[in-house]
């Protein structure tokens, strides 16, 4: 079997029915090089059964006991992924049909070795709230764009080759929190980045959306690093 261009990791805990939606937003891609890749972190509600009953040959489950971890099960996904490349989706988020294709356009032509895009907020009745726009997107070297909090760049909306995140060690699974941004600080150092004002990825706030107090300080200790 051939292996695919992307692995597509979603972390998942008991939040089955935006699950259902979010893999709904993997499978209309229009670029079809995918494989998914979705960790049960242990979820206690009808998540495995529907996993388990869901007809879909381009998925793999995979199952741990519950951390409440991020990075740790995202790295879970990384270690069993196939592809060339890897992208990232929450299990409460969602993708436009042509975000995967847009991106490895950018990528096969622009020399560079991730790729990010706009994104919209949307709470939960799917109402936009907010956006990006064209000024809070950058390619090139973004590392100073990182750092003032200028360029604007959620988890979802990234593709970056499997091995540069390896290079850099993957998410670090001693932070709760800001991880990804931890991510994106080396992936910069390390190369530029392709990116697309096209607002190609939604974010969902609502009532069970993840939240950390303690993201402030984790924020001002990656600022000292």
């Amino acid at each position: 079997m051939t292996d695919p261009t992307v692995s597509v990791i979603i972390p998942t805990y008991n939040r089955v029915a935006l699950l259902r939606e979010a893999i709904d937003s993997v499978r209309r891609q229009t670029f079809r090089s995918w494989e998914l890749i979705v960790i049960d972190d242990g979820s206690t509600d009808n998540t495995g059964a529907f996993l388990a009953e869901l007809a879909e040959p381009q998925l793999r489950v995979l199952r741990t006991e519950h951390s409440g971890n991020p990075a740790r099960v995202r790295n879970v996904g990384l270690a069993e992924a196939r592809g060339q490349y890897v992208a990232f989706l929450d299990d409460d988020d969602l993708w436009q049909p042509e975000k995967l294709e847009v991106q490895m356009g950018l990528l096969r032509t622009g020399g560079c070795r991730w790729s990010y895009t706009g994104f919209v907020r949307v709470n939960a009745l799917g109402e936009r709230f907010w956006q990006t726009t064209p000024d809070r997107i950058y390619c090139g070297s973004i590392l100073e764009k990182l750092l003032g909090v200028q360029a604007a760049i959620a988890l979802p909306t990234v593709v970056a080759e499997r091995r540069l995140i390896d290079n850099v060690g993957r998410f670090d699974e001693n932070m709760r929190t800001r991880e990804d941004y931890a991510l994106w600080l080396e992936l910069a150092e390390r190369g530029d980045v392709v990116a697309t004002p096209q607002q190609l990825t939604i974010v969902r706030d609502h009532a069970g959306r993840l939240f950390r107090p303690e993201g402030c300080r984790v924020s001002v200790a990656l600022y000292r690093k």
